[in-house]
């Protein structure tokens, strides 16, 4: 095998990788976000109605 085939297959593998990791963790920080919004509607409806799920 040529040492630039090799190489260039390493530079792929670690693209590929590092491009996968960061999806991910962008697609986990947009999960919190929109799940910390959630609650917080949450919580100011069941002001708002008055209901109370601590019992």
């Amino acid at each position: 095998m040529d040492m630039t085939a090799i190489f260039v297959a390493i530079l792929t593998c670690i693209g590929t990788v590092s491009g996968s990791l960061y999806g991910i963790r962008k697609s986990t920080s947009l999960v919190e976000y929109r799940l910390k919004q959630l609650e917080e509607k949450v919580l100011r409806l069941e002001e708002k109605t008055g209901c109370n799920k601590e019992s």
